[in-house]
């Protein structure tokens, strides 16, 4: 109690700082105290940011790099793909950021209540993402060619002058379409004003928070999207990568470059082009050592021409990419594990290549709604785990041939054949399509599916089902052969009368706005006290097994 009431007065009241210090002299000897506080006697000038530097000075070399990169490039960024990246960075990344989250400098936001998936965004206070970057500053206050990060509007500086080199591992540049301020914010708090410029600051804040003795553990999880803003009119050259030999993260925004591919950095783990302009990714841009793809926003139409070998490749993302029109050949990455084709409005093919990715677990197809049919050698996906393809509503019937292809295809005894999935119109129906037993999640929200079929039990492993908005009258009497699942989400699905006794194992069970909803055979003893809280809006509805059943007024006038 002694040393920990100097430590208490040192931080000024500031939870962060008194969390940050806190956790790095949890269960330390006293005599490791005590320098801290002699420390802490010697400052004067900037305080809390000296006061949190102590904590991350305290940490290994690694996990000091680990937080610098986080700081820059990963704010905002889902956990399980950030550790694919950065473990190819060659960081230990789960021990490292349980090593920050232990000292309280990161942030792993919580769970989603509705669909009981953890969120896993990365999240980091503001003082401690100003502070990160500040000691990237301090590497080279003059030149940010040579610094190990670089960013917007030094990334810019970097670029239009050609003074990048060998040292930068990481650089992002984001043009932001709408702002207009080009050169810094002045942010005031109470009658101070403080300039800060734009780069040190991502996101929007109540000015009246700033003032130091308001800060609390309030977390920022923004993405980098709202940084610095560089003019539309800006011009950058291949040639301002040429001399980035060990360049690893390239984060990109609405950024347009003109000449030869040849120059850029051969090194490159993970790229993310927002707004890539280009109608197809030219072949002599070297991408055999990406871990990761990100094309959100293109303008391709094809992403490459013939087969790219890639063999780190895992996630490729080509979301909102309006243009293209099929899948590339994707033969030539057997590692890819996410494919995300998100928003492809004019996606009218998968390339079959898709059955060669053995190590696939998630393909999400939301709102793709010119595609026409799924490949057939969809049903040689072993890993798949989760299929998203809400919004397709286009999906046609297969013809008789794919079906001879798909029987000759269907070797694996773990894959069962699933009746009557899609049926994009009244009365139309596809003949057969396949499906992995071992899918977990599975989205077909608003398909347009009037019909499920008695078969949907062959999905043993099933956790987690979304059938929102879909025409169906009733649901397969077989729904208790799911063992399995947890989730059941049925909301908007208007003609939907019943819902047949469920699988014990099921938690959550949503179906708001089914107005043709009558009877919910419940026999899930766990969910009579949520359940009023998941069908709201049902206007016709009279029974709940075990909860209520309304009668007409006549048979109670008689019993009486």
């Amino acid at each position: 109690m002694d040393l920990s009431r100097p430590v208490v007065q040192h931080c000024g009241g500031v939870p962060l700082a008194l969390q940050v210090l806190g956790s790095s002299l949890f269960g330390k000897p006293a005599d490791v105290w005590k320098n801290a506080l002699q420390n802490l006697d010697v400052i004067t000038e900037g305080k809390i940011q000296k006061i949190l530097r102590i904590s991350l000075d305290s940490l290994q070399d690694h996990d000091k790099r680990l937080f610098l990169h986080i700081a820059c490039f990963f704010i905002g960024k889902d956990k399980d793909f950030s550790t694919t990246v950065l473990d190819e960075c060659e960081f230990a990344t789960n021990i490292g950021i349980q090593n920050l989250v232990d000292r309280c400098l990161l942030i792993i936001d919580g769970s989603n209540k509705l669909t009981m998936h953890q969120s896993n965004k990365l999240s980091m206070h503001q003082l401690l993402q100003v502070m990160g970057r500040g000691i990237i500053r301090e590497e080279s206050r003059e030149d940010p060619g040579k610094r190990t990060r670089v960013w917007n509007k030094d990334a810019s500086n970097v670029l239009r002058k050609l003074t990048g080199t060998e040292t930068i591992k990481g650089l992002m540049l984001n043009i932001p379409m709408l702002i207009k301020d080009e050169s810094s914010k002045i942010i005031s708090s109470g009658s101070n004003r403080k300039r800060f410029h734009v780069e040190d600051y991502d996101g929007n804040c109540s000015s009246s928070r700033r003032r130091l003795g308001f800060f609390s553990w309030q977390s920022i999880s923004f993405s980098s999207t709202n940084s610095f803003p560089v003019s539309n009119e800006t011009g950058f050259k291949t040639e301002g990568f040429r001399r980035m030999h060990n360049l690893e993260l390239l984060l990109l925004d609405n950024v347009k470059i003109s000449g030869g591919y040849e120059d850029f950095p051969k090194n490159l783990i993970w790229l993310s082009w927002r707004r890539f302009s280009l109608k197809s990714i030219p072949t002599n841009f070297y991408l055999e050592n990406l871990v990761a793809l990100e094309l959100r926003n293109s303008s391709l139409q094809h992403v490459w021409k013939g087969t790219r070998f890639l063999p780190r490749l895992k996630i490729l993302n080509l979301s909102h990419s309006h243009g293209l029109v099929t899948t590339p050949d994707l033969s030539g990455s057997p590692n890819l594990e996410r494919l995300i084709l998100k928003d492809c409005i004019n996606l009218k093919e998968v390339d079959e290549s898709i059955g060669d990715l053995e190590k696939l677990v998630f393909l999400n197809l939301k709102g793709c709604k010119n595609l026409m049919k799924l490949p057939i050698k969809i049903s040689m996906l072993r890993s798949l785990q989760e299929l998203i393809l809400s919004g397709c509503s286009n999906l046609v019937e297969s013809t008789p041939s794919d079906m001879k292809k798909l029987s000759q295809l269907f070797a694996v005894k773990s894959w069962q054949s699933i009746r009557s999935w899609v049926l994009p119109r009244k009365n139309l129906q596809l003949t057969s399509a396949s499906l992995p037993q071992c899918l977990k999640r599975l989205n077909m929200a608003y398909c347009n599916l009037s019909e499920i079929p008695n078969d949907l039990s062959s999905l043993s492993s099933l956790e987690d089902l979304n059938l929102s908005g879909n025409p169906f009258l009733s649901l397969s009497g077989n729904m208790n052969g799911l063992r399995k699942l947890q989730i059941l989400l049925l909301d908007f699905c208007t003609n939907l009368e019943m819902i047949p006794e469920l699988p014990p194992s099921v938690v959550i069970l949503q179906a708001h706005y089914c107005t043709s909803l009558k009877r919910v055979l419940l026999n899930l003893p766990n969910m009579l006290e949520t359940i009023r809280r998941g069908v709201h809006e049902c206007e016709n509805l009279v029974e709940i097994q075990n909860v209520f059943k309304t009668r007409p007024l006549r048979s109670i006038d008689i019993e009486m």
